[in-house]
């Protein structure tokens, strides 16, 4: 009697008069679908928002080349003091739709997740300033997005990336001319760690490139 349940229609009543609807099984059908279509939708729907988290970071740090660049340019052909407040304010001026600090980015700090640190050489300090590193941070995902803009040839201990474990290899004097992208993240080929905090004076990416971003 028991397994005759699932055989049985389920019986509505309409316009006084009882009529058979759907069977046990055929609801159980139904809604195994929709949990079938629930397994699917809900992973694709975080990758997307998670994906789409990674952009701003991304986006924050090509605008803020654009504006490094324009200052570097109006400067006469250095990254002179970028990390000041003085540098700040250039670079504030130049691209207004990004923060620009030189402090650590910290989840749970005001605007972190739209802020861009900066580290520029000082001109006290008898250099050139053919350099200057920026980090954005993306805390909801808990990854590090770093650029460094290189007009000439930099030690990787300036900007605290002389990382051994790096793929490839970092060491003294291979980070040539040209904009090096690098990435600390969960999803890091080389190094998977969830970071809660940026900072581009210390961290030291294991991956390293010139071809945009790295898997974060």
């Amino acid at each position: 009697m028991k397994n005759c349940i699932f055989s049985k229609s389920v019986t509505l009543w309409r316009d006084g008069n009882f009529e058979d609807g759907f069977t046990m099984v055929e609801l159980l059908v139904v809604m195994l679908v929709i949990l079938i279509l629930l397994a699917i939708a809900v992973p694709t729907y975080l990758g997307i928002t998670n994906n789409a988290r990674n952009t701003i970071p991304a986006t924050d740090l090509a605008e803020a080349i654009i504006a490094a660049s324009a200052v570097y340019s109006s400067d006469t052909g250095a990254f002179a003091n970028l990390n000041t407040a003085t540098g700040l304010g250039q670079l504030q001026s130049t691209e207004p739709g990004v923060d620009f600090t030189s402090v650590p980015l910290v989840s749970g700090m005001a605007n972190s997740q739209y802020e861009i640190q900066v580290d520029a050489c000082n001109l006290s300090q008898n250099q050139t300033c053919q350099w200057v590193a920026m980090a954005a941070f993306q805390p909801g995902v808990g990854s590090c997005y770093y650029i460094l803009i290189n007009k000439g040839n930099i030690a990787p201990s300036a900007i605290g990336w002389d990382n051994p474990s790096a793929v490839p290899p970092i060491s003294a004097g291979e980070l040539g001319s040209g904009t090096w992208y690098a990435t600390i993240g969960p999803n890091s080929p080389n190094y998977s760690k969830t970071m809660v905090s940026c900072n581009v004076f210390t961290d030291t990416p294991r991956d390293v490139q010139t071809s945009g971003f790295p898997l974060a």
